[in-house]
């Protein structure tokens, strides 16, 4: 988590940055740039601050500040005194809109002009409304007036960048959609990569829409081409690093998504906008415009910051998306270990009256033997010291493979013999194939200790018990044989095959049956179904 959040700082700290930058130049466009625009030269249309240039028939150029009107009816100006500074390619500069139609816009070079307090001359001038008209038959004028004076603007106002918006937008998008896509996809691939596709065509079309206000012009046209040139690609390269990258670490592969991202953006900014601004500049013959720009990086390295804001944008959504994953995860690891704990606890409390419940048995058999077999009594008594140390081992696990459940079986079955002699006939298996297959501990003891009671075949004077095991269909199957008489319809569990029964549920839940057979043998089945998947994950645990 340390990596992943000093590389969410460093990806993050490039989005701060420009947005800081954006922001620092939006106070500074509101404070310094007075938005002037083109007008004609008039008295009437003259307002203080209007900014006007002379260029007269031999070419030279002067120019002026409106400061006010006198009560003559002239207009109180002050002169320019470095006329160096004036570009006159910005008097004939055009823009266009998506047509190619000629428009008039802002012109911040103006604004520049009028902020330097040095280039003013302090003697003051007037000029006449004759003077005015004069100028304009024998002289080029090209004067600028302001849209909006500063302290035409509400106070309270709040300058927002809208690099700020933008990632805000991206991200909100990023996300809902990543989301609704990512579950669709999780259940229709086809379906949710069609949908992914179908969102990238409709926000190529409405953003060649917004950028050109058409849906017909040759802008348009240009812009969504670009558009498709650029979204489907940067889709690909995205899945592309996702796929190759799968198994990295998570900030380390969104680092590299954030940097490959932007590299080819700026690739894409380079070569496509170049292409674009020749396609409608020149092949399409709008010669001369500066209003669109696809390649510019004028302001702020032009559209590729937006490319920027794009992958912020990318990676604060995939790191939300993240979060939240591990958050879930957190909380099913508490669930699960919650339910580990309470399966532990409850094991123990099957175990705990297990024990006792086979020591009563065992000690009956003890003091029934005591006065008629001492030497018997002796060796069961021992035997049964070395069992009930297996039993009472706290730190033996809840599953153990069929070989360690035999040997314990074996210990139970040494008492048992001492107790009925050459009468008790016990098989048991001996497939190594089968003998790694992990079973709950103490899963057998009850069943044969059971078999043993109701096994009991009267006309052989035997107790005959046969245990089985094997694989099939992915299925492991244990069968407890025994050659009593068959099981009643009526027939109840007692404790023993009762907490069995509890042991297997918590254990191995919606993944085993325990059922009772007359036929063609009296046994006790016990099925685990897929078996080596089940057996491997609880293992793992």
């Amino acid at each position: 988590m340390k990596k992943i959040s000093i590389y969410a700082a460093i990806i993050l700290f490039i989005g701060i940055s420009f947005v800081a930058w954006e922001f620092y130049t939006l106070n500074d466009q509101f404070n310094n740039d007075h938005h002037y625009y083109k007008v004609d030269f008039s008295y009437e249309n003259a307002k203080p601050f209007d900014v006007g240039f002379i260029e007269d028939s031999t070419g030279n150029t002067k120019y002026f500040i409106v400061l006010g009107q006198t009560s003559d009816h002239k207009l109180c100006i002050r002169y320019g005194r470095k006329v160096s500074l004036i570009n006159k390619a910005e008097f004939s500069r055009k823009r266009f809109l998506s047509d190619g139609t000629e428009i008039q816009g802002t012109h911040r070079w103006v604004s520049e002009l009028f902020n330097n307090k040095e280039i003013w001359k302090e003697h003051l001038s007037v000029i006449s409304q004759n003077q005015i008209d004069e100028l304009s038959k024998n002289s080029i004028v090209y004067y600028y007036t302001r849209s909006l004076e500063n302290d035409e603007y509400p106070d309270n106002l709040i300058l927002i960048p809208e690099s700020l918006l933008f990632i805000i937008g991206l991200f909100t998008n990023f996300f809902v959609i990543s989301t609704l896509v990512g579950k669709i996809k999780y259940h229709y691939h086809k379906i949710g990569v069609l949908l992914i596709y179908l969102f990238i065509l409709v926000i190529a079309y409405l953003v060649a829409w917004f950028f050109s206000m058409s849906s017909v012009s040759i802008l348009f046209l240009i812009y969504l081409s670009k558009n498709l040139f650029t979204f489907f690609p940067m889709y690909w390269l995205i899945q592309w690093i996702n796929k190759e990258f799968k198994y990295m670490d998570f900030g380390k592969k969104e680092l590299i998504k954030f940097l490959l991202v932007i590299s080819f953006a700026l690739l894409i900014e380079l070569i496509g906008g170049n292409i674009c601004n020749y396609l409608y500049f020149n092949f399409f013959n709008f010669n001369g415009g500066t209003f669109y720009e696809f390649g510019s990086f004028s302001n702020v390295l032009g559209w590729f910051k937006f490319w920027i804001y794009f992958a912020v944008a990318n990676f604060m959504s995939n790191l939300t998306i993240y979060i939240i994953a591990l958050r879930k995860k957190e909380k099913i690891f508490k669930i699960q270990k919650s339910e580990g704990t309470l399966a532990s606890s409850t094991l123990a409390s099957i175990q705990s009256r297990i024990n006792p419940h086979f020591l009563y048995n065992a000690l009956n058999s003890i003091a029934s033997l005591a006065r008629t077999e001492p030497k018997k009594t002796e060796d069961m008594a021992l035997e049964l010291a070395r069992f009930y140390g297996q039993c009472t081992d706290k730190s033996a696990a809840p599953l153990i493979s069929l070989r360690d459940e035999l040997s314990i079986l074996g210990s139970y079955l040494k008492i048992e013999k001492i107790r009925f002699g050459d009468r008790l006939q016990v098989s048991l298996p001996t497939d190594d194939d089968v003998m790694n297959n992990l079973v709950p501990s103490f899963t057998l003891q009850p069943l044969v200790e059971n078999a043993i009671k109701y096994g009991y075949d009267t006309a052989e004077n035997v107790i005959n018990i046969r245990i089985t095991a094997e694989t099939k269909d992915g299925s492991f199957i244990l069968r407890i044989y025994d050659s009593g008489p068959p099981f009643s319809e009526s027939m109840h569990s007692g404790y023993g095959l009762n907490s069995i029964a509890k042991k297997l549920k918590v254990l191995f839940p919606d993944r085993h049956s325990i059922s009772y057979h007359n036929e063609p043998e009296k046994c006790v089945e016990i099925v685990f179904t897929n078996s080596i998947k089940g057996f491997a994950e609880l293992k793992s645990s």
